[in-house]
């Protein structure tokens, strides 16, 4: 049997590059819902003088502003998403303050510090330890304070089940409440809700607005939903890949790893805007520089085969591994080949063999041909 050992995207015609990810939201969400804590647990609690928080802004969080600027995870697992601890270990070092640090707050009733201690609570971080039902009661006491970061955390406790039952009707009120109180990120979940119909009836139309609301306030993962909506003409809206294009941008310029990754689809495609090669590369390593396994890929092949940047073996070899060790069966392909042929890399069959068998597992039909012949 004769067998084509050509990497893609050598020879054969540029390779399909990976469509867009259109139902990342879900496990999104999950990150998103939770990074708040992140951010807002770093904040001293407010002195007695200044017990109301101030509302909501789209700006980068600080001690005046309750919104948080923390990217959410964008490894390409984002099913790693699965415990608010994993995604809340960035935590700075200043925000494991002593519960005694937050507790004069909190006697006060200032919100902020009720909030704060809640975190530590929630997290088992400074010198508490974790206990949820302190938590849930701390968070109650500050969203009957109308502090929106609170609202909202509790809300996410409902939605996953985290130290209270789950309650997707409850959530939904939750969310909406502190989406009505301007927070970008409730919005957000509010519109996800509303798309997804958890916790209320469906109503694309209420989804649309509330993803509009927390777009419009600078929340990155909303305005990747916006760009995703035009790209796909999704809701009744008319696909609009340049209006696509002005969303990803704007959030690909906040550093969110998947919309870096439309963004450069949407440069190497010529979709919503002119064709550039170059720019489709810078965005793609942006992407892949956060672990994106198709970005890396993608960088892979750029290295590969000359295509906005000056080729390089050695460059595409080191990307292909990167994407392959992230179990990406295309990436296992070509890094095969690379090391069945030496390209970029000191030739060993034994490792070819090695990946050749991993993009087999996984269903790759080329790689299964290429085992018949080589074993």
């Amino acid at each position: 049997m004769t067998v084509d050992l050509t990497k893609f995207g050598a020879n054969n015609p540029k390779p399909k590059k990976f469509l867009r990810p259109v139902t990342v939201f879900r496990l999104a969400l999950f990150c998103i819902a939770l990074s708040i804590i992140i951010s807002v647990a770093t904040r001293k609690p407010a002195p007695e003088t200044e017990a109301g928080a101030s509302s909501p802004q789209p700006a980068a969080i600080s001690s005046e502003q309750a919104s948080s600027t923390e990217t959410p995870d964008a490894s390409p697992q984002l099913d790693q998403a699965n415990s608010k601890l994993s995604n809340l270990r960035r935590l700075v070092e200043s925000a494991k303050q002593s519960s005694a640090f937050y507790l004069e707050g909190a006697k006060n009733g200032d919100p902020e510090a009720l909030f704060n201690l809640a975190v530590l609570y929630d997290f088992g971080e400074g010198d508490v330890e974790v206990d949820k039902n302190k938590a849930i009661s701390l968070y109650e006491q500050a969203a009957a304070k109308d502090y929106p970061p609170a609202i909202f955390s509790l809300a996410a406790s409902y939605d996953f089940s985290d130290g209270v039952a789950e309650d997707k009707v409850k959530a939904t009120e939750l969310y909406q409440q502190a989406a009505e109180l301007g927070f970008a990120k409730a919005q957000f979940n509010l519109g996800y809700n509303y798309e997804n119909g958890e916790g209320i009836e469906p109503d694309e139309q209420k989804a649309l607005y509330w993803y509009q609301k927390a777009s419009d306030q600078g929340e990155e993962m909303a305005q990747l939903k916006m760009a995703l909506i035009y790209d796909n003409g999704y809701f009744g809206i008319s696909e609009d890949n340049s209006k696509a294009v002005e969303y990803y941008q704007k959030a690909a310029d906040q550093g969110l790893a998947l919309a870096q990754y439309n963004l450069a689809i949407s440069y190497d495609s010529g979709e919503g805007i002119d064709e550039d090669k170059a720019k489709a590369f810078e965005w793609y390593l942006k992407a892949a520089e956060q672990g994106v396994d198709k970005a890396q890929y993608n960088i892979a092949v750029s290295y590969d085969t000359g295509d906005g940047v000056e080729k390089d073996l050695v460059k595409a070899v080191q990307w292909y591994q990167k994407a392959a060790e992230q179990g990406l069966d295309v990436a296992q392909y070509n890094l095969a080949i690379s090391y069945l042929y030496g390209e970029g890399v000191k030739k060993d069959k034994s490792l070819a063999i090695q990946w050749f068998t991993k993009a087999a597992a996984q269903g790759h039909k080329q790689a299964q041909d290429v085992l018949r012949t080589l074993k």
